[in-house]
Formats: C-alpha cells, structure tokens, sequence
C-alpha cells in the first residue's frame, strides 16, 4: 500500500440521453491520454460504473501530487479542449478532491 500523500481528483458524469457509447469511449481515451499531455499527473483512470441504476454512469479519477499539479491539469489547454469537444454530451457531472492522507 502507498504511503505517499496524494491528492484524488473525481469527476462523476451522467451523460444525456442519446449520446453514443462511441462518443462516451472518445471522451474517455482523451481524458486517459492526458497522462502523456500533461506532466503533473501521475495516473489516470476512466471507466463505467457497475453499480447502475445510479446517477452517474462514468468516473475518471486523476491523481496529481500536489493542489498546484491539480491547477495545472486544470487549466492545461488539452484538459481544457476536453470540455470544449465533448461538454455538450454531459447532462451532469459531481466533481471530488480529496487527499489520500491527512
């Protein structure tokens, strides 16, 4: 188990009705291929969640070191496009930062 603090960046989305599970994938692939754009995260995941029906159906979780790594993937330009190419697909989304250890 790690022992390194961390800070955890989650983000739940529900996606409006009528968006493909094409376009849902192509959102998810941009999202994980930040982990190569942006040198301040040190892992990212993306994936479904199994626990329907709930709320949300998808949850990408970032992990960055620090709260100025945290602002840095969130104004980087590629996390920006993100929202700007695929935001309209999104009905609603819960956004949780939360460090590993206190």
């Amino acid at each position: 188990m790690a022992t390194e603090k961390l800070l955890r960046h989650i983000v739940l989305f529900r996606f409006k009705e009528g968006t493909s599970v094409d376009e849902i994938a192509e959102a998810g692939n941009a999202f994980l291929a930040l982990s190569d754009q942006i040198k301040a995260i040190q892992d990212v995941e993306w994936g479904r969640v199994i626990n329907e029906p709930g709320p949300y159906t998808h949850c990408l979780l970032v992990t960055v070191q620090t709260e100025a790594d945290l602002k840095v993937y969130g104004e980087h330009p590629d996390h920006v496009a993100i929202g700007d190419r695929y935001g309209h697909l999104v009905q609603d989304a819960l956004v949780l930062d939360y460090w590993t250890r206190e």
